[in-house]
């Protein structure tokens, strides 16, 4: 029996692949998965990469790249530093992940409080966007209505770092905080609910 199923195996590909923009092909993702200790082939990275339709997309080299890096750059992970939760509404955490239903693929959009590791706030939708992300954000704050700051830890997606994400935030009184780049593994409670 193999250590992790496929199932299991292409999630991990797919948000290591969408955090890194989807300019990873199947050598970085393998690389990727191996420092966060996830034990596999490179040869079963790419067919499953290959039978998914995940291809990396090339940049251009001009002075984007650099902006984006800047752009990405400015958020740095507030939660490394700091002390675990010890009540709810302190720390959260987001993701979101793929469905597939029939032969589409939907995105769920969750945010878990890291204290009670229960989900908060949740959506569900055909696009994978900042009104997604919205939404689940929305439905955490209605449903919780946090008095004090809350730390709001999620991966590098641009539908976190967008700026109508980040300006939402802020009017909230919630600290956003980034994963370093390459360490999937620093929003392992979200990633672990979804496994």
């Amino acid at each position: 029996m193999r250590a992790i199923n496929d199932a299991d195996l292409l999630l991990t590909i797919k948000q290591v692949f969408d955090s890194n923009h989807q300019t990873y092909g199947s050598p970085r993702v393998f690389h990727a998965l191996k420092r966060a200790g996830i034990r596999t082939s490179e040869k079963r990275v790419a067919r499953l990469m290959q039978e998914n339709g995940l291809r990396a997309r090339a940049l251009k080299t001009n002075s984007k790249p650099a902006k984006v890096k800047f752009f990405y750059k400015e958020i740095k992970n507030n939660r490394k530093n700091i002390s675990k939760p010890d009540a709810i509404n302190q720390q959260w955490s987001g993701d979101i992940t793929y469905l597939k239903v029939g032969s589409r693929w939907y995105y769920l959009a969750v945010v878990l409080d890291l204290f009670s590791r229960r989900i908060i706030g949740w959506a569900f939708g055909q696009n994978k966007s900042t009104a997604l992300t919205l939404k689940a954000l929305q439905l955490a704050i209605n449903k919780r209505k946090p008095i004090q700051p809350v730390l709001f830890h999620t991966d590098r997606g641009a539908e976190y770092r967008a700026h109508i994400v980040q300006q939402f935030l802020v009017k909230h009184n919630i600290t956003a905080s980034m994963n370093r780049p390459g360490c999937c593994t620093d929003n392992a409670e979200v990633e672990s609910f979804f496994h």
